[in-house]
């Protein structure tokens, strides 16, 4: 049996990434911090229930790459602490 990661926790805030749809070579990642999600433009919302997520709000919330997740969620804690 092999094991493979499907979440990752940021080091200094508690936002995670994970693996969301893993089928075939098509992977996509969320982004969650405390019941909201990063959209792909660096916004957060609050994420509904599974059943109540519109395809857009999955086109608008979901990265198609671990690097592009990470790079997002680095990105808006910078502008976060920015702000502060």
């Amino acid at each position: 049996m092999a094991l493979k990661a499907i979440a990752w926790k940021h080091s200094e805030s508690d936002a995670r990434i994970e693996l969301v749809k893993n089928a075939g070579p098509d992977c996509l990642y969320a982004v969650r911090l405390h019941g909201n999600c990063l959209s792909v433009n660096g916004e957060w919302s609050f994420e509904p229930s599974s059943s109540n997520r519109t395809e857009e709000f999955l086109r608008d919330h979901r990265f198609d790459s671990l690097d592009a997740a990470e790079k997002a969620l680095n990105e808006s804690l910078l502008s976060e602490y920015d702000e502060l």
